[in-house]
């Protein structure tokens, strides 16, 4: 987007995709835009849309590892070297792990960063494994 007048032209896509809701057909697809509709500008270097998946593949009341990937696409004409940091922090915002991955990522494709994390100890009782942190 530049600065006075712009044109946006918006093509409607009604094929299935299994990233978009809705997933498992409770939908009928009858054409045009029937939800909010956004502009998303990105850099050519960017997480892509529903590029981030965070698990936790050990979990227990004590402790638990999460795992994040992330998908970072290159849409320049030349590979770039991109940095990641993810920071995992608790109910009250204090990061509890920090992990930082560097990678290069080629032209015009989309490379996926994996990062988990080490154990994190469960500081607060009482509390639900799974709302134990947030991602950043």
């Amino acid at each position: 987007m530049k600065t006075g007048d712009n044109v946006v032209a918006v093509r409607l896509n009604n094929r299935w995709n299994p990233e978009l809701a809705p997933r498992a057909g409770e939908h009928v697809f009858s054409g045009g835009i029937y939800r909010d509709v956004r502009l998303v500008v990105t850099g050519p270097l960017h997480v892509t849309l529903y590029g981030t998946f965070v698990t936790t593949p050990q979990l227990s009341a004590e402790s638990g590892m999460v795992n994040v990937k992330t998908e970072i696409r290159n849409d320049d004409a030349a590979a770039k070297a991109c940095g990641l940091q993810t920071d995992i922090l608790d109910p009250d915002g204090k990061t509890v792990a920090s992990i930082s991955s560097l990678q290069s990522v080629p032209a015009g494709t989309t490379v996926t960063f994996d990062q988990t994390t080490a154990p994190i100890a469960n500081r607060s009782s009482g509390i639900r494994p799974s709302v134990l942190s947030t991602r950043r």
